[in-house]
């Protein structure tokens, strides 16, 4: 064996696997493979053909709905409860500046936006109303709020502790009165 050397060169790849058992084997499985991959793409198209149908109907009747005008009447209510609600926001805010406390106003009015794109998108004349019922609530909370006094909470805590006067006054007490010693000598 050491000194003989054989050309294993020959017969490699001559042979084909269509020859062979095993390649008529292998062939025969990808021959079934097509097929069944053949069979699942008919499967598929027509799914697709199907579901592209029931789009095209769901696309038409959104274009019908999008093209369908709104009423003249719901256009009116909404811009006047557009307008309202900002007049109630201006309320708000001038009450805010002057010291009133609008927290719950504020929590009231926030919720008018959402709902009347809700009676916008349903069009049904009861979320207009509930839309309405909001700026009530609203408008009777600011009224509440605008007639309540302006709590000083600083003064309430020093009437409560029992001092009469904030140190920022009593040093100012004290200065007029050392002054007014400056002036008598």
């Amino acid at each position: 064996m050491s000194g003989e050397v054989r050309d294993l060169s020959d017969g490699i790849g001559e042979r084909k696997r269509s020859d062979t058992p095993a390649g008529a084997t292998a062939s025969a499985a990808r021959q079934a493979s097509e097929k069944e991959f053949a069979q699942e793409r008919k499967r598929q198209a027509a799914e697709n053909d199907r579901l592209s149908g029931k789009y095209d109907t769901i696309i038409t009747s959104l274009k019908d709905a999008i093209s369908d005008s709104f009423p003249e009447e719901l256009a009116k209510r909404e811009e006047g409860l557009r307008s309202r609600y900002d007049e109630l926001r201006l309320r708000a805010s001038e009450a805010r500046r002057a010291g009133k406390d609008m927290f719950v106003p504020a929590l009231v009015l926030r919720q008018f936006p959402a709902k009347l794109a809700l009676a916008h998108a349903s069009r049904e004349p009861k979320e207009y109303e509930l839309a309405r019922v909001i700026l009530d609530q609203a408008r009777f909370e600011i009224d509440e709020a605008e007639a309540a006094p302006i709590l000083d909470v600083k003064q309430e805590v020093l009437r409560m502790a029992g001092v009469e006067e904030t140190p920022t006054e009593r040093r100012g007490t004290l200065k007029k009165e050392a002054a007014k010693g400056m002036e008598e000598r």
